[in-house]
C-alpha cells in the first residue's frame, strides 16, 4: 500500500509540510517524559529532512533536526540531533514506519544521555491538520 503512494510521482508533496513530533525520553529519575514539537518536513528524492520550528522566540537556535532516507516500503531511517534550550546537545539514530495514507510515521529513537548511557524511546510524527478559515 505504501509502495503505491511513492510510485505516484508526487513524492515530494506526500511528506512536505508541517507535522507534530512527539517522542518519549527518560528523566533523571525513573519517570518517562514526552516532548512535543512542531516540525517542517522537506523531501527530495529519497532524502527527508525534518527541522524544528521555533515557536518560542527565546529558544536557542539549533533545535531538533533529522536527516533521513525513505525506502520503497515506507521506512524512514536516519539520524537525529537536538540542542535543548539550556544548551545541551543530544544525537542518535531513528527509524519510522510511514502509514499507508502518508499522514503518520511511528518509530523509535536510540541515543546517549549525558552520562553516556544508551537510551531509546517511541517517536511519532503526525501531519498537522490544516485550519480552514
Amino acid at each position: 500500500m505504501v509502495l503505491a503512494l511513492f510510485r505516484a510521482g508526487d513524492t515530494a508533496q506526500t511528506l512536505k509540510g508541517i507535522w507534530i513530533s512527539e517522542y518519549e525520553y527518560p528523566s533523571t529519575g525513573d519517570e518517562t517524559l514526552w516532548a512535543r514539537d512542531t516540525v517542517r518536513i522537506r523531501k527530495m528524492g529519497r532524502r527527508v529532512w525534518v527541522t524544528g520550528i521555533m515557536e518560542n522566540k527565546k529558544a536557542k537556535p539549533g533545535g531538533l533536526r533529522l536527516k533521513c532516507l525513505l525506502d520503497s516500503r515506507g521506512t524512514i531511517s536516519g539520524t537525529w540531533a537536538e540542542q535543548t534550550a539550556d544548551g545541551r546537545s543530544y544525537h542518535g539514530v531513528v527509524q519510522f514506519s510511514l502509514s499507508a495514507a502518508g499522514e503518520k510515521a511511528t518509530g523509535m529513537w536510540v541515543g546517549y544521555d549525558g552520562t553516556h548511557k544508551v537510551n531509546a524511546g517511541r517517536w511519532t510524527l503526525a501531519r498537522k491538520a490544516e485550519v480552514k478559515a
